[in-house]
């Protein structure tokens, strides 16, 4: 019974997998209602911390987001973008060109797997569930 439960769950993911990456193939970050030329929400939540520059902030389901752009752009060194489309996670990259290379790119069908990596993160913010808690890990 288990198994078949594993089973289950693991369809469900690979099926929303292959719908994200169908979403992010065929569809242009304007034909989307999620897209946000200005991440304003978000950005206010970030700078409510008043966290230094080098605080660990993840943004989950981040994707062809642009708060990465933002938070870059406000001199932010430790972000990580969680998404679980390849094809979200390349469209952000290229948007960003060298920049990109100053992020970490997480992708995964699984938020527990994926936030493994970040778990001193300062900041982890899911704007899909609205979940907006300061972890305050100390380091």
């Amino acid at each position: 019974m288990q198994i078949l439960k594993i089973i289950i769950l693991l369809k469900k993911m690979k099926a929303r997998k292959e719908h994200w990456e169908n979403v992010y193939a065929t569809r242009k970050s304007n034909e989307v209602s999620w897209t946000q030329e200005l991440p304003k929400t978000s950005l206010e939540f970030v700078r409510g911390f008043n966290l230094d520059k080098s605080a660990r902030i993840i943004d989950v389901g981040g994707g062809d987001s642009k708060l990465v752009d933002f938070l870059l752009d406000e001199g932010y060194e430790n972000v990580s973008v969680l998404d679980i489309s390849q094809h979200a996670i390349d469209r952000a990259k290229i948007r960003l060109g060298e920049k990109s290379k100053k992020v970490n790119w997480i992708i995964t069908l699984s938020l527990p797997t994926g936030i493994r990596c970040c778990t001193k993160a300062m900041i982890f913010w899911d704007r899909l569930r609205m979940v907006k808690k300061s972890l305050s890990v100390k380091y």
